[in-house]
């Protein structure tokens, strides 16, 4: 589907920026005395050793494919929650964050919001099983 390919595109292009956003932010953060470690390797695991690519070919390898989608489509949707709170809710504004640190944070909403939908259509055109789909929402609930 060319309008879905343009989609996912996309939302890997805004992930990777995404994910240099949380670099940045981690260093400031570590600036400030917060110990980033912890949360870093748990995040590496978790990206790494569970939702690596494991090399698998044939039915396997799309058998992962579907159940990477499913998961990453669940988690999505609760990203996508936090980030409408992080764009309404005036409590980190009102709490004294820092202006620059603010700004980056209702990016990082707006980012969430915008592509919610993505992980879960891809996941549809591949898969769409009810069943994986509500087994993977339990994983991704449990695990975040």
């Amino acid at each position: 589907d060319p309008r879905l390919h343009e989609e996912v595109v996309g939302f890997v292009g805004q992930e990777a920026t995404h994910a240099s956003s949380h670099k940045g932010a981690r260093e400031h953060l570590a600036d400030l005395g917060m110990d980033m470690k912890p949360m870093s390797r748990r995040m590496d695991w978790l990206v790494d050793k569970i939702l690596g690519d494991r090399g698998l070919t044939g039915k396997a390898k799309h058998a992962w494919l579907c159940e990477r989608l499913g998961l990453f489509a669940a988690m999505e949707h609760y990203t996508a929650v936090v980030g409408e709170w992080l764009l309404t809710d005036p409590a980190l504004e009102d709490a004294g964050m820092h202006p620059t640190m603010l700004d980056m944070v209702k990016w990082h909403g707006a980012e969430e919001v915008e592509h919610r939908n993505v992980a879960f259509d891809a996941y549809m055109y591949v898969d769409g099983s009810y069943a994986r789909r509500v087994r993977t929402a339990l994983l991704a609930s449990f695990t975040l």
